[in-house]
């Protein structure tokens, strides 16, 4: 028999005009289930693409990027909580909202789903308005996270691009300078050599540390400029 959750799906999606054409990646190893639950989130104009099991589940996660997936627990080859400790392993899909399906109410499982990283679970048979109540509710989290992360990353390209000339050009300006002296060929006390040596080997070292900040930025940067892209090609 077909679950609760085909009741309501042609009700008022009004409110999740803003999450329209999301994608979400559905698995499941019940096709009856799963073609309910495509069916509720297409009426409510998202973009789904369907998995069988968790194999085949995880390698549409990896290939599509999608922006929440809907996961059963119990399923052949890999089961919903070994599919979820995979996705959470790569960055590219660590941060994908992740909803269990369960029809289990045992509250050890679901304590184990939400330490392994699952962000909300929706226990069978529910209805079409409580999966979609889900669904938006983190989606929202989402684009909610995804701005806050744009605005820290605009935030640290605007400290990078008025700090970054000025930092690196009283290093080079010291090195030239000595450089220069050096190149004249006048006669100099070894004194003299070694307090310009000594200098330039200090500015070089300013540049050196001024490069593995910079380059650590980049690295925390990364993340945040990759957050949210995926494939637009189906499988």
């Amino acid at each position: 028999m077909i679950p609760e959750i085909t009741r309501g799906c042609q009700g008022n999606f009004g409110d999740l005009q803003g999450y329209m054409k999301k994608r979400i990646l559905i698995i499941d190893d019940e096709e009856m289930m799963r073609g309910a639950v495509t069916a509720t989130l297409k009426a409510a104009d998202y973009d789904v693409a369907e998995a069988g099991d968790g194999e085949q589940g995880l390698e549409k996660a990896k290939a599509l990027i999608p922006d929440l997936i809907v996961c059963d627990v119990n399923m052949p080859r890999l089961d919903g909580f070994g599919m979820l400790q995979e996705l959470r392993k790569s960055d590219a899909t660590s941060s994908i909202p992740f909803i269990f399906l369960t029809g289990q109410a045992d509250h050890s499982l679901l304590r184990k789903g939400m330490m392994l990283g699952a962000d909300d679970y929706v226990t069978k048979p529910f209805s079409a308005d409580e999966l979609l109540r889900v669904v938006e509710i983190r989606l929202k989290k989402k684009e909610l996270l995804e701005l806050q992360m744009q605005a820290r990353l605009e935030e640290l390209r605007k400290s990078i691009s008025l700090a970054l000339p000025h930092e690196f050009r009283t290093p080079l300006t010291g090195i030239l300078g000595f450089a220069e002296m050096l190149k004249d060929g006048h006669e100099m006390a070894q004194e003299e050599i070694a307090y310009i040596g000594s200098h330039i080997h200090g500015s070089a070292r300013r540049l050196q540390h001024l490069h593995s900040s910079w380059a650590e930025r980049m690295t925390f940067a990364w993340p945040l400029k990759i957050q949210g892209q995926r494939s637009s090609n189906p499988i």
